[in-house]
């Protein structure tokens, strides 16, 4: 089964960016991270980025995620 590695980083959506701008006291920073997704160990091969505000993005908890219809196993980096 193929891997993908993960990690949280902050989030680069413009709305969300604009928000914690015009009102820093509106957001807490370790609620909005996207999962971004990478093909290699050292998070350098970019596959994608799951949103902080999707219900499907993975979590600690996940083993597995499917992507393009693939099944992936996931390791947190």
């Amino acid at each position: 089964m193929p891997t993908v590695y993960v990690r949280l980083e902050p989030t680069t959506d413009s709305a969300t960016v604009a928000m914690i701008r015009s009102n820093p006291d509106w957001a807490n920073p370790r609620q909005q991270r996207d999962a971004v997704i990478y093909r290699d160990k050292e998070c350098r091969q970019f596959y994608c980025r799951i949103p902080w505000h999707y219900s499907t993005r993975p979590t600690r908890r996940n083993k597995y995620i499917t992507l393009n219809c693939f099944r992936w196993r996931l390791i947190w980096a």
